[in-house]
């Protein structure tokens, strides 16, 4: 509702009704780059777990009876490269951890986002009626 002063109508509901868009704008391009993002996430959580499925590969060859463990026992290289295999797999592992983390961390700020966008409701259809309404206060005060 706009109130009338002995100036002229009051702006203030007109203000808060530009700054909610503006918020509503803020809040959609922050969304845009987080959609982004969070598919350059997926993409990461999924390259980091193909290494994880690699290097978890490579230890269970050199563990089991395999042409790789008979090679690696003859040469007398098989716990060196057990010990680095597993430190390798480890690495991944940890690796595939944190981009699991990034990318659930990077859903619940979209999903706040999104709750925060949906609360601000139809900015639009309120700015219209706060415009409507100061345009009429306008034409009566003129």
């Amino acid at each position: 509702m706009i109130f009338m002063s002995r100036w002229g109508p009051d702006r203030t509901e007109l203000d808060r009704s530009l700054a909610r868009r503006a918020e509503r704008d803020r809040v959609r391009r922050r969304l845009r780059t987080l959609t982004t993002a969070e598919v350059g996430a997926e993409a990461e959580l999924a390259r980091r777990s193909a290494r994880l499925h690699d290097e978890a590969a490579e230890v269970e060859a050199l563990e089991s009876i395999t042409l790789t463990r008979l090679l690696a026992a003859v040469r007398g290289t098989r716990m060196g490269e057990l010990d680095r295999e597993r430190a390798e797999a480890q690495k991944a592992a940890y690796a595939v951890r944190t981009a699991r983390e990034d990318l659930d961390r990077l859903r619940h700020e979209r999903l706040r986002l999104t709750h925060e966008l949906d609360a601000l409701g139809d900015v639009d259809a309120q700015h219209e009626r706060v415009v409507r309404g100061y345009a009429t206060a306008v034409a009566l005060r003129g």
